[in-house]
């Protein structure tokens, strides 16, 4: 059985009553009728006991369970069917210790009287729960809008002095539910107060329930308990009724001459007769010990059998299912010399059955057992259906075993006959239907098991004959063995690859929840078993699959031979400069590569220190809504009348704000001191693969590191000519984070839990690793205090993942925004077992089938580079910063380090961002407890610059970003906007976001501080909303845009439709946003360029996202888009100055000429408001304003702007994005002079964007946003196709519009523009030889406008959908 993972603190609530009284009702409104319907396995089952889990908590934070039961006489289920249902719910809660605080009776304040059904109702459910359960029950009426308020205060009165009188005595409560949530709440705050009753666990008192009690601690058999004793009564009163009609009706029908009438009355006599048969059915189902029933479940009788007592356990399973496949030896063999080994295995339903072949798989695979002399398959022959589920186990059963094995080896074991006499015909059909229909193609046999004997007559054998017998097969090698023999990895078996289908529809069908009940009510899950029974004469007759010896020495062990590595002569010192990165988005690992001592920095996505985990009063940077008065006076009249004032009276505490932390290190250690040469590392960016070797003591050592996406897992693999005496494996973790634990599982796993952050309240995480080794002479695997010693093995491979209790779900109002999921242990076990019978080649294939798809199969690249194996990485980025020193540029190896820099930015997105959350400010990687600016997310420039390279380049990982706002961001930011700007309609954030939804406006309490400069920055989302805009443009998926995109954009657009402002200050009629500051400078106003540019082209979005899907029911909205986007100020002016004007009111300071921040120009780059500029086009702009005219201000502006590097920042972002504009001005050479002057000064040797790079090695800060902004400016120097504001207007795709000369040689393939477009060139000599478009994303059935440009060349395009244009 598997152990329950419902939380210590979960408040579970048990519901009912009779047939009719709410208790559905009563749960639907708990949940607003968006609960997680949990249900159970056996379809009988799953239509009685529904257990959900709705989205909310107790105002403690407790998670709630609501169990609906059903009542007695329901319409389906009879009585005793009912009894057993809900007594064995109480007995699985309390074998596995679910407390269950309180349960509910509700009745019909609608009933007139109480008899009947409605009391003999009370009267059950009193005799299931007993005295000692009464302090936690409540009694609830129901239905109180259906009867006349005096009438029901006279029945509630009878009802608690008559009949609930007792009940309330012993410490029932009673409450009224009036069909509300608000009612359901109530109740809930005042349930029961007597917990000194519910210690019932300790006390062996049944989990506080009476007939728990009963029959499992005193023994006693159902039909003796309380509830069975009451239900005999009833059966025995209802039988005695039923025979007194049916004489009665039998005597009348005799004597009457009127056929129609006599007729009728033989009818009902029938039916009485009916009812007198299911009654005495159940009482002959209740004269069954209910504990026969479950020692069926819980016992092991065959394998007691079989040696009669006495066998000797071999073994246990691999972790996490020590107690669930045990191997015996059977010692009291006389037929075989040899002795018997009968392995016993979980039954379907304990846990995920694809879960339960792989732990199987594994379990023989490790223990050399590849042949078995029988496999026997259980089935109780009492079940009466087969299910679904039974049929989708035995298909993967099938596929486990394989053909001819099933025929000869497969033997189905039928047991529980002992009521054959009773059932005699019934039986054999279903014995018959089972041969014939369900389990076909094996053998078939009766055991006699001797918990419930069956009659001589039917011919069982008892377990030892059955033994005995199939012990003399010829063995058998099982399908899934015979295929991983033949090298292929587990979940590439037939097996393997169904129990991976199963579980993705299964996923697709009950949204995640699947296996919650197998944990609280398992006991209503069927227990199919299987046992394998091997003689050990065989156990060696095939080698099982490992680690084979020197897995690495390899052809395909080697550098890249298209030069796309980054690679080095000597192991790694420091992390920011010198590590190298892999990732699978759920995890990241900066790679050392030391010889002696080898580290490897781990990361998990979602670990935070701090947040509502360590501060209980953590409210997202948001106010009491009490301020919001306040807050909305401030912002509507202080910038408006002075717009040069400062926010400091709105900018609240950010509270426990917190950061994103590293896990721990991996730390490889062997003896000695070593001496080496040849050493070599690198990172393959064909393959997402750190590699390393080098030669030490006439040995060869090869190392291989892999962060695999299709699997979750991280993997660290040594390969050595010679035996390694002794290398160490450990997880070291973080100093600062706390309730540390390095504990072994087993000899070869390790696991590392803890809470992030020092006040150990922070967020759990935990880590696991696991060696596998090569089998060579004298091997060995040990574990002691957390550490893993391997000795003389040639190859060991080391595998870890890890995870969080951090859910992206858990951040609404109604679960207090507490962002915390269950305990990541169970998970974690999960993926890493199942990937433990996969062989090293499978795995690494499967990772890099999913990196060249993601990364090159549709895209690729060349500006004319080599590759150059005579210069390391580090030697090419020291000749480049001397050419930039020196002026004397060369071609030799620039253009390859500037290609690497574009592939390595992909590299690092691809290997971050597809995990539970977007990539933040260092991607997914950060050394110790805190990370720089907390590794969150800024979003006035920093995200979206990571994400500039993504759609163009058909990298599909976007989603956690799109996840993240919706699941983060707008629940909390629809709270800021009401509080902060008295918008009750859309979302506001501001700069500075973590995961846990901070979308206030953050202050920090620093002297002379203003934090507006850095926090008032609302217009973030709408920033955003151009990359969800971009998304489909890129991608033409209509179905994404309707169900996410869409929704995003509107309730985006909501906010500013309310927030916009007339501007009071010029009168000119226009809404503007108030207040602003342009990103991070200091004046705080109205108007900002940056802001009114990016909120015209939301509302463009909107509106052409309509036009894609149709505007339907959105028609007003989209006519009040319309109207306000004809008022709205388009933030673009030219000073006097000639620049292009950051600020409506002409504010330029030349204190801040050259800042870091271009924001006024992001429609000239990323965007499309200034370079796309039509002068038609609607909202308020000066008048005569040209494009030419504003191109011409960009240029002065850019000029102003400087190169990147000033007092105020030296940040690698800020350069890059002037690289960028300037080649979106069409200026090869400033193009080019910007970015080389940011190659050679904004990055270390592993390529890592640098913020300050001429500070130590010790407090340099790693920033990934100028990573993604790279290959955006050498895209955008190749290739630009900007938007429009219509869709009807055409797209121009300008080619080569800033080629700088030493990249006069080169192609692009695959690149996407806009519409669903894409192109494939190529140039020589600075001049395009060949362009080909594309349309195989292009939605809709129109065709669209294209102009191609390059150079003297202009061609107007009509295409559609699917064509392919050779244009030159």
């Amino acid at each position: 059985m598997s152990t329950p993972v419902v939380p210590e603190n979960a408040k579970v609530i048990v519901v009912m009553g009779p047939t009719g009284a709410g208790k559905s009702t009563f749960i639907d409104y708990a949940t607003k009728g968006v609960a997680s319907g949990i249900g159970h396995e056996l379809k009988s089952y799953t239509d009685t006991i529904r257990v959900v889990k709705p989205t909310w908590r107790t105002s403690d934070c407790r998670p709630v369970y609501f169990v609906d039961t059903p009542g007695f006489n329901d319409t389906y289920k009879s009585d005793i069917d009912i009894l057993i249902l809900v007594t064995n719910f109480f007995l699985e809660a309390y074998h596995y210790k679910v407390n269950i605080d309180t349960i509910l009776y509700l009745h019909r304040i609608t009933d007139n009287r109480m008899g009947g059904s409605p009391l003999k109702n009370l009267q059950l459910f009193a005799s299931v729960c007993g005295n000692i359960a009464m302090p936690r029950v409540v009694l609830v009426t129901t239905m109180w809008k259906l009867v006349d308020p005096a009438v029901g205060l006279l029945r509630e009165q009878e009802l608690k002095t008559r009949f609930w009188n007792g009940m309330i005595a012993r410490g029932c409560a009673v409450e009224r539910f009036d069909d509300s949530f608000e009612s359901v709440q109530h109740i809930i705050t005042r349930l029961p107060r007597h917990v000194e009753d519910l210690d019932a666990y300790q006390e062996g008192l049944g989990g506080g329930i009476l007939v728990s009690c009963q029959i499992a601690d005193q023994r006693k058999p159902l039909k003796e308990t309380e509830a069975g004793v009451a239900l005999k009564n009833e059966l025995d009163k209802s039988l005695k009724d039923t025979k007194e009609a049916y004489r009665r009706l039998k005597r009348l029908s005799q004597r009457q001459d009127n056929p129609v009438l006599k007729r009728s009355l033989a009818v009902e006599a029938e039916r009485s007769q009916k009812r007198m048969e299911e009654t005495a059915s159940e009482m002959e189902e209740l004269d069954l010990s209910l504990s026969k029933r479950l020692l069926r479940w819980y016992s092991k009788p065959f394998v007691n059998a079989v040696g009669e007592g006495d066998t000797a356990p071999v073994g246990h399973s691999m972790t996490p299912c020590t107690d669930t496949i045990t191997a015996f030896r059977i010692t009291s063999s006389d037929s075989d010399p040899h002795p018997i080994v009968l392995i016993d295995t979980p039954g379907f339903g304990a846990k995920e059955n694809p879960v339960i072949f792989g732990q199987v798989t594994e379990w023989l695979t490790k223990r050399n057992i590849h042949v078995v002399s029988a496999i026997l398959f259980f089935h109780k022959i009492t079940d009466d259906r087969i299910t679904n589920e039974d049929m989708k186990a035995w298909e993967l059963f099938k596929s486990f075993v394989g053909e001819p094995t099933m025929k000869t080896h497969v033997t189905v074991l039928t047991t529980d006959w002992g009521n054959y006499k009773d059932h005699e015909n019934l039986y054999h059909i279903r014995e018959t239907d089972l041969k014939d229909q369900f389990m076909k193609g094996c053998q078939y046999k009766r055991l006699n098991c001797p918990c419930l004997q069956s009659p001589p007559e039917l011919q069982t054998l008892t377990a030892s004959d059955i033994v005995q017998a199939i012990a003399q097969n010829a063995p058998s090698m099982l399908l899934v063995l015979k295929q991983m023999a033949g090298g292929k990895a587990y979940l590439d078996t037939d097996v393997g690859a169904a129990g991976k289908r199963d579980e993705q529809n299964q996923r697709k069908s009950d949204k995640g929840i699947r296996g919650i009940v197998n944990r609280l009510v398992g006991v209503l899950v069927r227990m199919l078993s299987i046992a394998a029974i091997a003689s050990s004469l065989f156990l060696a007759a095939y080698a099982a699959p490992q680690l084979p010896s020197k897995a690495l020495f390899q052809p395909d062990f080697r550098l890249p031979t298209s030069g796309n590595a980054l690679w080095y002569r000597t192991p790694a010192a420091n992390w920011v400069f010198e590590s190298l990165p892999i990732g699978n988005g759920y995890m990241g690992a900066a790679v050392f590569g030391g010889v002696q001592n080898d580290t490897v920095i781990l990361n998990l996505d979602d670990l935070w220190a701090g947040g509502p985990y360590s501060d209980p009063v953590y409210n997202g940077a948001n106010w009491n809504a009490s301020y919001a008065p306040i807050a909305s006076s401030i912002v509507e009249h202080s910038c408006l009348s002075n717009p040069s004032k400062d926010l400091n009276g709105i900018t609240s505490e950010a509270g426990d704000y917190g950061t994103f932390s590293s896990a721990g290190n991996l730390i490889i250690a062997r003896d000695g001191t070593i001496d080496f040469s040849n050493y070599t590392r690198w990172l393959d960016m064909d393959q997402g693969i750190v590699r390393g070797s080098w030669k030490e003591n006439e040995s060869d050592i090869r190392r291989e590191y892999v962060c695999s996406y299709p699997d979750r897992l991280c993997s660290h693999i040594t390969s050595s000519t010679k035996a390694l005496a002794r290398v160490t494996y450990s997880i070291a973790p973080i100093p600062d984070h706390s309730n540390l634990q390095q504990i072994c599982q087993d000899n070869t796993t390790l696991v590392l839990r803890g809470n992030a952050g020092s006040n150990g309240a922070g967020m759990l995480y935990e880590i696991v690793g696991k060696v596998q080794i090569s089998k060579n002479a004298g091997s060995s695997v040990t574990c002691n205090s957390g550490v893993i010693t391997v000795a003389n093995a040639t190859d060991i491979w080391f595998t870890w993942t890890g995870g969080t209790e951090y859910d992206i779900n858990a951040g609404t109002a109604d679960q207090h925004y507490s962002f915390k999921g269950p305990d990541p242990h169970s998970s974690i076990l999960r993926r890493l077992s199942s990937a433990s019978p996969m062989s090293y080649t499978s795995f690494i294939q499967r990772h890099v089938k999913d990196y060249l798809a993601g990364t090159s199969q549709s895209f690729h690249l060349e500006i004319g580079q080599k590759p150059d194996w005579s210069r390391s990485t580090d030697q090419l980025i020291a000749d480049y910063q001397a050419q930039e020193l020196s002026g004397q540029k060369s071609d030799t190896g620039r253009t390859l380090l500037e290609w690497l820099f574009f592939n390595f930015g992909r590299h690092l997105m691809f290997s971050s961002a597809r995990g539970n959350l977007p990539a933040n400010l260092q991607g997914v990687w950060s050394k110790g407890a805190w990370a720089p600016w907390s590794g969150d997310y800024h979003p006035n420039i920093n995200v979206q610059m990571m994400y500039w390279p993504v759609e163009t380049t058909g990298m599909d990982i976007t989603q956690t970003l799109w996840d993240f706002l919706q699941k983060t961001a707008i629940h909390r930011g629809s709270e800021t906007a009401q509080i902060l700007y008295n918008v009750s309609r859309g979302w506001a954030m501001h700069n500075e976001i973590n995961i846990f939804g901070s979308t206030g406006m953050k202050g920090l309490n620093i002297p002379n501080y203003n934090p507006a400069e850095w926090t008032n920055y609302a217009a973030s989302g709408a920033w955003l909303m151009t990359h969800v805009w971009d998304h489909f443009d890129y991608t033409g998926d209509v179905q994404w845009l309707r169900k996410q995109g869409y929704p995003l954009l509107k309730h985006t657009a909501e906010y500013w439709l309310d927030a916009l402002q007339v501007d009071r200050s010029t009168n000119d009629g226009s809404y503007v946003a108030v207040p602003c500051n342009s990103p991070e400078l200091p004046q705080t106003t109205f108007g900002c360029a940056h802001w009114q540019q990016i909120i015209w082209e939301l509302f463009n979005s909107v509106e052409k996202a309509l036009e894609i899907l149709g505007a339907g029911s959105e028609r007003s909205f989209l006519l009040e888009i319309q109207k306000k986007r004809s008022k709205l100020d388009r933030g673009l002016r030219i000073s006097a100055a000639g620049q292009l004007q950051e600020w409506k009111l002409d504010l330029d300071n030349s204190a801040h000429l050259d800042h870091r921040h271009l924001s006024h120009l992001t429609g000239l780059y990323p965007s499309y408001s200034i370079v796309s500029f039509v002068p038609g086009s609607d909202g308020i702009k000066p008048a005569n304003l040209t494009r030419q005219a504003l191109l011409a201000s960009s240029t002065t502006t850019m000029i102003k702007r400087g190169i990147g590097t000033a007092p105020d920042a030296d940040s690698g972002w800020g350069k890059v994005w002037r690289a960028a504009c300037w080649a979106q001005l069409g200026d090869a050479t400033r193009f080019y002079n910007q970015l080389s002057y940011a190659t050679s000064r904004n990055f270390a040797v592993n390529l890592f964007s640098l913020y300050n790079p001429f500070n130590t090695a010790d407090n340099t800060l790693f920033q990934m946003d100028a990573n993604g902004g790279y290959p955006a400016a050498v895209l955008n120097a190749l290739i630009q196709a900007p938007d429009t504001q219509n869709l009807n207007e055409a797209i121009t795709i300008t080619l080569l519009p800033a080629l700088p000369p030493s990249w006069s040689q080169g192609s692009l393939r695959g690149v996407r523009v806009r519409r669903g477009l894409e192109v494939d060139i190529a140039w020589k000599a600075g001049t395009l030889t060949s362009v080909t478009l594309k349309a195989p994303r292009l939605y809709g059935g129109k065709q669209i406008k294209v102009v191609v440009r390059a150079g003297n060349l202009t061609k107007d395009l009509l295409v559609g959908r699917g064509n392919s244009i050779k244009v030159l």
